[in-house]
Parts: C-alpha cells; structure tokens; sequence
C-alpha cells in the first residue's frame, strides 16, 4: 500500500541519516548503503538505495563526496546570473527540476543526469561567451 511505501522510504531515508551521523567524514562507502543498511532499518531487505540522492550522497561519499556534489550544481549556478533574462527561465526551470528530482529518486548513478548537467553548464558558458 502507499502507506507501507511510505513507511519504507522514510526508514530508509532515516537509515541513510543515521550511516551520515555515524561517519560523516567518508560515509560508509560509495556503493555501501545497501550493505549497511540492515544494520539501521527493519526494511533494508526491501531496498538497496536511501530514496534521496542527498542523503544517499551524505551516507555513502560523507561530506567529503558531497561537497564535490553542491560544487556541480554551484558551477552550474554560477553560470546563470550571467546569462540574460529571456535564456535565463529555461535553464533555471531545468535546475530546479534536476534539484527536486534528486529529493526523490536516485540521478547521481545516471550517466544521462552527468551529461544533461554538463550540456547546461556547458550551454550557459556558451551563451555568455557569445553575449560578450
């Protein structure tokens, strides 16, 4: 049911959190959660993945990995306060999109999440380029 779903990725959000708090340095390990985390939830058997690419980030790579993580999206960001008013909805609407999707399934194993953000950042310094 949608309340057990609900029940599972909250624990498994929770279990991610408690992995951070316990390394916060290095985290568990990249490709780790699923290992670790029978040892933080009831419901580990069910999945591998923290439902939440920010703490899965956190739990896993510690703040170590996700500093390098938030500099993505800062550069990406960067970028966007240069770039004229009329560009500058389409690619904010983008980010806003990759940052809300990251809240709720898991991007940072997709390739095609790398490359979409590299074709924006890459698009926007283009852009300002040719604005010069």
């Amino acid at each position: 049911s949608i309340e057990d779903s609900s029940d599972i990725r909250t624990s498994m959000i929770y279990a991610g959190i408690e992995m951070f708090i316990k390394y916060p340095v290095w985290g568990v390990g990249l490709s780790n959660y699923a290992a670790n985390a029978p040892f933080y939830s009831q419901f580990a058997l069910f999945t591998g993945y923290a439902h939440n690419d920010y703490i899965q980030i956190l739990s896993t790579m510690g703040i170590i990995g996700a500093t390098g993580y938030i500099l993505l999206y800062t550069t990406t960001a960067g970028y966007f306060k240069r770039i004229s008013s009329g560009k500058k909805l389409a690619f904010i609407m983008v980010f806003v999109f990759f940052l809300v999707d990251n809240y709720f399934k898991p991007n940072y194993f997709n390739k095609l999440f790398y490359i979409s953000l590299i074709f924006l950042t890459n698009h926007a310094s283009e852009y300002e380029k040719n604005q010069s």
